[in-house]
């Protein structure tokens, strides 16, 4: 027996505008198009990207620092991982041999 789709009703909400998206061809790319081909946005945010304000620029120390902490973290996770599969490796020689 088969199930009868139920769709809702469209609200007709745009999550998304793909108006100026065109589909790119599959072998030789369009070089010429310039950028003027595609439609303007409805309408400019006041703040749209507010991490890339200068206000908000971070100095060298602040940016090491922050580079220092990711690549800590980072470390600390594959290490957790290395160490577990060791561990894993030496639990399964105890136990088969």
């Amino acid at each position: 027996m088969k199930k009868d789709d139920f769709y809702e009703e469209d609200d007709g909400r745009t999550i998304a505008d793909m108006s100026g998206i065109e589909r790119q061809p599959t072998f030789l790319p369009h070089f010429h198009r310039k950028r003027s081909d595609f439609s303007a946005p409805d309408a400019p945010r006041a703040n749209d990207r507010p991490w890339e304000s200068a206000a908000g620029e971070l100095t060298r120390e602040e940016r090491n620092a922050a580079i220092r902490g990711a690549l800590k973290a980072g470390l600390l996770i594959a290490g957790v991982y290395i160490l577990a599969a060791a561990a894993l490796i030496v639990a399964m020689q105890l136990l088969w041999s």
